[in-house]
């Protein structure tokens, strides 16, 4: 498991409730599965972010 902060655990709850999900009954490898597509899209764009925006020309 893993945690996280207050701002980004109401997050994933409002996800979840956005959504129809619930935690009842899983596995953490259920709900790391449940997650996996969005958090690595969201990860991507962060990426992208940085090295249009924040990444040193010299890396």
């Amino acid at each position: 498991m893993v945690t996280a902060c207050n701002f980004c655990n109401t997050a994933d709850n409002h996800y979840f409730t956005k959504y129809g999900l619930t935690f009842d009954g899983l596995t953490p490898d259920q709900l790391v599965e449940l997650r996996r597509e969005k958090v690595q899209a969201v990860r991507d764009k962060y990426k992208e972010f940085w090295e249009e925006n924040v990444k040193p020309a010299s890396e």
